[in-house]
């Protein structure tokens, strides 16, 4: 018979944040699981320490022949798992209770759906301090009427606050590494709604090294990324002025002052040409009132108007 829960974890060398991952998980109330790890690890470190440490028929590791990357190493997880319900969870996450799952499955019971997500704490590495992070009501109900706004501010969290249905086939484009997320949660909302809960059931650990952190502010990534998100997008998304405000701050906080200089970032897609209007508009605008939050709104408000 078939688990309740799949916890995929993807891992790379990293056995001390694993360790605590597999603690949480093997510390649950809720004990209908398997744990699916993908490895891809250039040795067989994480191998060798998972046979010494851990013994529990639950835990199926698989160590990729050839590594995979971030995040077709995700994916493969969630192709191994045989669960009813899908939860992805990245190697330096963990359950922040001996709950989560179990609240998990009681909001199944109680909402049924095919997607949830949660409230989750950020823990950052290196201050040892945390924060608790929750999903703003309104600006959760615009995502929910228009999830191409994501891009603007993922409000939903990193891959480890979802659960998903077995049922459901979407998977993480192997292509992306900084909007992948919000990739993903744009493909699947057109297709299920996501019930929130709001109880933070996840701990998100936040360090130097995570990849978001390597790809923020850096064109190259951004922008080719960007713009192959906006063309899986359904009708004109930039007709939203949120949505539309998310590329005037791309443009803005990359420094892009031309065409020719976006085009060099765009890996041969074609450039909107409402992309092309705000650089046309911005390269008119002295940096310092672009700077400027206020004033940079009203700017973008009245570049939105007249590509509406």
């Amino acid at each position: 018979m078939s688990p309740f829960f799949s916890i995929c974890i993807p891992v790379y060398k990293n056995v001390v944040f694993l360790k605590r991952l597999l603690d949480s998980v093997l510390a649950q109330t809720f004990t209908d699981f398997e744990i699916i790890i993908t490895d891809d690890s250039p040795d067989e470190t994480v191998q060798q320490w998972l046979a010494t440490h851990f013994e529990d028929a639950r835990i199926h590791y698989f160590r990729n022949p050839t590594a995979l990357g971030t995040p077709e190493n995700w994916n493969e997880g969630i192709r191994k798992a045989s669960g009813e319900w899908i939860k992805l969870i990245h190697d330096d996450d963990w359950l922040e209770t001996p709950e989560t799952l179990q609240t998990f499955a009681q909001a199944i019971q109680q909402h049924p759906g095919k997607v949830y997500f949660s409230a989750y704490r950020n823990h950052f590495l290196t201050s040892n301090r945390s924060e608790l992070v929750r999903c703003p009501p309104l600006r959760w109900k615009m995502v929910q009427a228009n999830p191409a706004i994501l891009h603007a501010r993922n409000i939903i969290g990193p891959p480890s606050v979802i659960l998903v249905h077995r049922s459901i086939s979407e998977m993480y484009d192997k292509r992306m590494k900084w909007l992948v997320d919000i990739d993903y949660y744009n493909r699947v909302m057109q297709q299920h709604p996501f019930y929130y809960i709001d109880q933070p059931l996840i701990a998100v650990g936040i360090g130097d090294e995570q990849v978001t952190v390597s790809c923020h502010a850096v064109p190259e990534v951004e922008i080719p990324e960007g713009l192959l998100m906006l063309s899986k997008l359904a009708g004109k998304p930039w007709r939203n002025p949120v949505y539309f405000d998310a590329w005037w701050r791309i443009v803005r906080n990359l420094n892009i002052w031309s065409e020719e200089q976006f085009s060099s970032y765009a890996n041969g897609q074609d450039v909107p040409q409402f992309i092309r209007n705000i650089i046309q508009r911005q390269k008119n605008i002295a940096p310092t009132t672009l700077q400027n939050g206020y004033q940079s709104k009203i700017l973008m408000l009245l570049c939105w108007l007249k590509n509406r």
